[in-house]
């Protein structure tokens, strides 16, 4: 794990060019919009991957641990393994909005009221 951003053997790939030094037409000279410090970040995290993996589940078996230590380490091996579970965003509604399920469960009656009500705001 003495591994440092300099010490990287991978080579990102240069753009493709012409004898006059434009760009050959279908390459970017950015094509994945990443700078090449970007992916070596990204190549360098990779590449120790396996062994933060290793150490966040020795956290996370180590009953010497504190226990919020291994929680958070056990989780961080979920969230990276099944994804983290999606967010619920809150939806923003006038004061006129009711939710549907209130809406389903209403009667006949006040449906039709209710209707009505929207048409009234709509015009």
């Amino acid at each position: 794990m003495d591994k440092k951003l300099s010490d990287l053997s991978e080579v990102v790939a240069g753009p493709v060019k012409d004898a006059k030094g434009r760009f050959v037409k279908g390459h970017s000279g950015n094509p994945g919009g990443a700078s090449k410090e970007k992916v070596e970040i990204i190549n360098l995290c990779k590449s120790m991957s396996e062994d933060v993996i290793n150490v966040l589940y020795t956290i996370t078996m180590d009953t010497n641990c504190h226990p919020t230590s291994r929680i958070l380490a056990g989780n961080s091996i979920l969230d990276r393994g099944f994804g983290k579970p999606l967010q619920r965003k809150e939806e923003k509604h006038d004061e006129n909005y009711i939710p549907p399920q209130m809406i389903i469960n209403m009667s006949h009656d006040d449906y039709q009221e209710y209707l009505k009500e929207q048409e009234n705001a709509i015009q």
